[in-house]
């Protein structure tokens, strides 16, 4: 009798665990090539832009724009420059470039004629911008002194953008001696960014969280965090947030416990996937059927090397 009841228990729990696993979403590789670094990934319903590096030269990174559904890529940085990170509207592709020596700028390069627009007067400056992204007119991106001599005296901004009436808004500004600060993605009314406690000795990430800005209203919230560290944040047209939560309170580690968590306005906050990697850049693309798909970097701890991937109808997973 008790080796049947024991059975049945086993099999109950099988059973569970099968159901909630059925319910998980399963992340589709999007760009994943061997001994390659494939790093930030944006899109629209039309085009997929993303930054990766070569294999033969792994410090040399470029950015690629495609068709959605696939076909031949084009290089959208020129020759002589590196670039890391890029946002997409439509077929205008936002990336970050540097040539040797220099400080990073943005440039515009629209994949449909490409041609490559000017960037307005007030956006690149002698300090270095990167990890823009694009919605309408309205531009989001970091700013940052990168002080080789004392890295006391660096600082970090979050800057929003007007291309059309060139306002400009600093969302947040810290002391890199104290804080981790990165742009993250803008939609729509709204935009994101993350934040992380800082130890410049220990080099070490903590208490990382989430926040998302109401453009209209001018109005800045802190997404709720149960306890873990939140970061990488993307944020659909409805002010969805879609980020990484994983660890615990106290120090990020690479790739433990490591969740995808959807957080609409008001909540309450879902896990849609669980990775057994990590996700360190993510943006959310609304596509024509009104439904969201979440794109994401599937970070390798141990390599230190990623590919692209996304998660389909993002904002009715469960």
């Amino acid at each position: 009798m008790r080796r049947i009841i024991g059975v049945l228990v086993i099999g109950s729990v099988l059973a569970l665990i099968t159901s909630l696993l059925a319910w998980a979403a399963v992340p589709e590789k999007v760009i994943d090539e061997r001994g390659v670094n494939e790093d930030s990934a944006a899109a629209s319903p039309t085009y997929l832009a993303w930054s990766q590096n070569l294999p033969s030269k792994p410090n040399q990174y470029n950015t690629y724009v495609r068709p959605a559904a696939g076909g031949a890529r084009a290089r959208v940085n020129p020759d002589g420059t590196k670039s890391y990170t890029v946002g997409i509207d439509g077929s205008m592709v936002v990336y970050d470039w540097q040539r040797r020596g220099d400080n990073r700028n943005l440039s515009f390069f629209d994949a449909a004629t490409q041609n490559r627009p000017a960037m307005p007067d007030g956006v690149n400056t002698r300090y270095r911008e990167t990890r823009p992204t694009l919605s309408g007119n309205w531009l989001l991106f970091t700013r940052d002194n990168v002080n080789k001599t004392s890295f006391r005296k660096s600082w970090t901004k979050v800057i929003l953008f007007n291309i059309h009436t060139d306002e400009r808004r600093v969302l947040r500004s810290v002391e890199n001696r104290r804080a981790y600060l990165v742009s993250d993605q803008v939609n729509g009314n709204w935009a994101t960014f993350e934040w992380c406690r800082f130890n410049f000795r220990t080099l070490d990430y903590s208490n990382c969280n989430v926040f998302r800005y109401n453009i209209a209203t001018q109005a800045l919230v802190k997404i709720p965090n149960p306890g873990g560290q939140q970061y990488a944040a993307a944020i659909s047209h409805d002010g969805t947030i879609y980020m990484t939560r994983s660890g615990g309170p106290n120090v990020w580690h690479c790739g433990r416990h490591t969740r995808i968590v959807r957080f609409p306005i008001g909540g309450p906050a879902v896990v849609i996937a669980e990775i057994r990697t990590d996700a360190l850049t993510a943006s959310a693309t609304d596509e024509t059927d009104t439904s969201t798909t979440y794109y994401f970097q599937k970070f390798r701890c141990g390599t230190n090397t990623g590919g692209i991937y996304r998660i389909p109808n993002a904002d009715t997973a469960t």
